[in-house]
Formats: C-alpha cells, sequence, structure tokens
C-alpha cells in the first residue's frame, strides 16, 4: 500500500501486510481484541479495520510487544496441547 493513497477501511489481508504479520495471527489479535476491527458481525462477513487506527499501533511499541507476545503464546500453547503436555508459564512477561 502507498501511504500516500491509503484507504480509509482496510481488509484483513491489507492490515496483516501493515503490521507485519500473517493473516492467521491478526485472527489471534482480533479475538484478544488487541487489533479490534470496524465491524463486529457473524462469522464469514469481511471484516474492516481504520487504516488510521492500524498505522497508530504499528507505532506504538507497547502494543506491538503485548501483539507479539500474545501470538508467541498463543502458538506456544497450541503447540504444547499437541504434544500432551500443560501450557508453560510466560517466560517473557513483565
Amino acid at each position: 500500500m502507498n501511504a500516500r493513497r491509503i484507504p480509509a477501511r482496510i481488509n484483513a489481508r491489507q492490515v496483516a501486510w501493515e503490521l507485519k504479520l500473517k493473516p492467521e495471527d491478526l485472527s489471534i489479535c482480533g479475538v484478544r481484541r488487541l487489533v479490534p476491527p470496524l465491524n463486529d458481525f457473524a462469522k464469514g462477513v469481511v471484516r474492516y479495520w481504520a487504516a488510521v487506527e492500524i498505522l497508530s499501533i504499528k507505532e506504538d511499541r507497547a502494543r506491538m510487544i503485548r501483539i507479539t507476545r500474545e501470538i508467541y503464546l498463543h502458538w506456544r500453547n497450541r503447540g504444547s496441547r499437541r504434544r500432551g503436555g500443560a501450557a508453560t508459564p510466560d517466560p517473557i512477561s513483565p
């Protein structure tokens, strides 16, 4: 996306690209309300985000750290459940 011509509403693929996330990681952030969409409808509906809000999230270091931590914890806990072990406490929590 060109910064000069960014639309007001952007879709999930564009949000993931702006925040340097994988699209599947964006759904993790949405569930935890770290990157809330403009619309909150039923499953299967295309969700949009405010470009201004996404760009402000991108510039907020603390919020990006929290997003990164939540994604890390999600995948680590999911892996431990698959292996049959219990989820371990977060070694990087403040």
